[in-house]
Order: C-alpha cells, then sequence, then structure tokens
C-alpha cells in the first residue's frame, strides 16, 4: 500500500529492564520507625493527590514541583524523595483521571527511591534506604545464586513496602 509507514519497537541493546523481587531483614533500624517513615510518605503522597484532584486541570510536571517541591523539603523530605513523591502521585492521578475513574485512595505502606536515596550492595546482600532524616539498612534474605544474576547491572528505583504480615519487600 503506498503512503503507508510501519514503525517497529526496538529495544536498544543491552538496555532491558530487569526486575529483582526479595524480601529483607531489618539490620540497622527499627521496623517501628520504618513504617512511620512509610506512613508518613504514604500520607503525605495522598494528600497531593488529593489536591491534585480538587483542580479542574491537572497542571504540567513543571507546575506541581513549584507547588509541592518547598513543601515537601519543610517537612523533611529529602531532594529526590520529594519529587518521587510528586511525581508519583501526579501520574496516579492523571491515569484516574483520564480513565474516568474515582479518586485514588493509597492503601500499601510502600515509598519509591531512586538511586540517590537507596544504595544496592548485592555482594553483601544489602539495601540502605535513605528517608528524611533516618537510614535503614535492610538484608536481602534471598537465594544467593539468584541475586548473583543481577550483579553488575545498573539499576534506578527501589521500591520498598512493608505488608501485613510486618515483612519488607
Amino acid at each position: 500500500m503506498r503512503g503507508m509507514t510501519t514503525s517497529v519497537k526496538v529495544v536498544p541493546r543491552g538496555e532491558y529492564t530487569l526486575t529483582l523481587k526479595a524480601q529483607g531483614g531489618l539490620v540497622d533500624g527499627s521496623l517501628e520507625e520504618l513504617r512511620e517513615e512509610l506512613y508518613l510518605t504514604r500520607k503525605t503522597t495522598q494528600h497531593i493527590i488529593d489536591c491534585l484532584w480538587k483542580l479542574g486541570e491537572l497542571p504540567t510536571l513543571n507546575q506541581v514541583h513549584q507547588l509541592f517541591y518547598k513543601l515537601l523539603r519543610n517537612q523533611g523530605f529529602r531532594a529526590h524523595q520529594a519529587k518521587q513523591i510528586y511525581k508519583y502521585a501526579l501520574s496516579i492521578t492523571k491515569s484516574a483521571k483520564r480513565n474516568g475513574g474515582r479518586k485514588p485512595l493509597l492503601k500499601k505502606l510502600s515509598v519509591r527511591l531512586d538511586k540517590y536515596d537507596a544504595k544496592v550492595d548485592l555482594e553483601n546482600q544489602l539495601v540502605i534506604v535513605k528517608l528524611r532524616s533516618r537510614e535503614f539498612k535492610i538484608k536481602l534474605l534471598h537465594n544467593r545464586d539468584h541475586i548473583e544474576k543481577f550483579l553488575g547491572k545498573k539499576w534506578y528505583e527501589v521500591m520498598l513496602s512493608i505488608d501485613k504480615q510486618r515483612r519488607i519487600r
């Protein structure tokens, strides 16, 4: 057919996304302090979602930054963690509005951290997480053979959560 073009999506060589899911045990810091930090992060993210939901038109990422960055920093959140919070809130709100759904309610105690707020040491099976002014060391409780598959890989994000049985994931 004349004038028709096809597009092919190619994943660049060496840029595949891998996900390591593992349970962890707290080595340094208390579980209650970690739960408190995750609860505060969830509550703050929900507050931003509520504020964005009330707006008629969703703001751009730059406008959301202008609205919430200083507020989050004043609450003690680290710079990159503040960015992750408002980006996550905007994406959830945008998705719910686009799909014609109800206002999102966050239920899980979880947090997304980028490489500046979490350090992953797979050789020692250790993850060091920095939340506000606190630091937590988490030992990965997973088969060493499985974790060795991920050695030498680049990573960008850590998703940390605590489930109802008080397990760190």
